[in-house]
């Protein structure tokens, strides 16, 4: 089976493929030039202490909410399943200027939006997976300070990802060849055991 991992990771090569077109489009539109283009995207369950990686995204995994039973094969140990795992994509973004509350939080609204329209356009994804948009949410909160003072802002969007994985058969363990084993006896007030 493929896991976590790999429906976050195939998520993470999407958006790092997509995001950036995205987001050029959206500030061209605007005539803005923030927030650059995301320096990280991280399979991470935590924002980055590092300002070189903002603006980041981060691909954290909330759980499998349901699997089910896409086929069993002849031998009954092996089988395909839809599982569809529950993925949240975080935005970060910060400034350094004073006072600058606003524009983390205007740039967190634009790479929130290219992420979003990334999702939405899920062409470049391996046919073993999928992007469900049929319950995509997003989330934006109150401007904090990163660990420095600075203005960070930072949205989510959550949303569903099936992936059809298989179940492998277990491995048989190799057949045990018939051997002699020569055992010693020691009584049971030996202190010391020489061979």
């Amino acid at each position: 089976m493929k896991g976590h991992e790999y429906a976050r990771a195939q998520v993470r090569a999407h958006l790092q493929a997509k995001v950036p077109a995205r987001l050029s489009a959206i500030k061209s539109a605007l005539t803005a030039t923030t927030p650059s283009a995301p320096a990280a995207y991280l399979l991470s369950d935590r924002l980055p202490v590092d300002p070189a990686q903002y603006p980041c995204i981060l691909i954290n995994s909330t759980g499998v909410p349901r699997m089910r039973s896409q086929s069993v094969y002849a031998d009954g140990d092996s089988a395909d399943f839809i599982v569809v795992y529950d993925l949240r994509v975080v935005v970060a973004c910060r400034t350094d200027v004073a006072g600058g509350d606003e524009a983390a939080s205007v740039d967190r609204d634009r790479l929130l939006l290219a992420v979003r329209e990334a999702l939405l356009g899920r062409a470049n994804l391996p046919a073993d997976i999928e992007i469900v948009t049929t319950d995509m949410r997003e989330d934006t909160g109150a401007a904090t300070q990163d660990l420095r003072g600075r203005p960070l802002s930072a949205g989510q969007v959550t949303f569903a990802v099936a992936a059809l994985e298989s179940l492998a058969p277990a491995p048989v363990p190799d057949a045990l060849e018939e051997s002699e084993i020569d055992v010693v006896g020691f009584s049971a007030d030996a202190t010391t055991i020489t061979p």
